[in-house]
């Protein structure tokens, strides 16, 4: 965790985007702890998985992959109200009701993302997405730890990617869940598309900037 926390804080002032690939999905907290430290400011986060990863504690441990937003919101590197969430069909109730409760807005199709999305871009000063590649259909990644039935297909996520990236506030990008000792090939095919789409989009906010 340090050592991804320390790289994150000396890359955070570079000015550059940042996309990072893993791994589990906790490394989104050391992430978001070196983003703070190297680039301090109010950050927005994009959460795009079939789970909440809201656990206080898993199996015995306040590290894990399903404590990872949890984690987050408490250290205050996020607060709730600037999380945005999709699609969490996997999550349970009481961690829904809480991230609710909390100030994050339920979102359940494009319309309402694209709704949140831009709100939360007005209140912060840069956004990091997460993607978990649960939050595809097991049919087009089933190279994860946990798949669940349902969710999206890379066309319709990457239209979610698109309406992140017209804010002009994304800075920092993670892709993670990724088992190759799970897939058959399909899942890399999927996250190197996923990857074009988000340089794409880096790109995209580039010439945005431009005079």
């Amino acid at each position: 965790m340090y050592d991804i926390s320390d790289a994150v804080y000396r890359l955070a002032p570079c000015g550059s985007y940042l996309l990072f690939l893993g791994g589990d999905h906790f490394i989104t907290y050391p992430i978001m702890k070196g983003l703070n430290r190297g680039r301090p400011g109010k950050y927005g986060l994009v959460w795009f998985d079939a789970h909440a990863d809201f656990y206080s504690s898993y199996a015995g441990y306040k590290m894990s992959h399903a404590t990872t937003l949890h984690n987050i919101v408490s250290n205050n590197l996020v607060l709730l109200e600037n999380v945005v969430a999709y699609d969490l069909r996997a999550a349970l109730y009481s961690q829904l009701e809480e991230l609710y409760d909390g100030g994050s807005r339920p979102v359940h199709d494009l319309d309402s993302f694209i709704d949140a999305i831009n709100e939360v871009a007005t209140r912060v000063d840069a956004l990091h997405v997460t993607v978990d590649l649960d939050v595809l259909r097991p049919e087009v990644a089933p190279g994860v730890a946990h798949p669940e039935s349902g969710g999206l297909t890379p066309e319709e996520l990457f239209k979610f990617l698109h309406h992140c990236f017209t804010t002009g506030k994304v800075f920092s990008v993670d892709v993670v869940e990724m088992n190759p000792m799970l897939d058959s090939g399909v899942t890399a095919i999927t996250a190197r598309d996923i990857v074009k789409q988000i340089l794409a989009g880096f790109g995209y906010q580039k010439s945005m900037s431009k005079p």
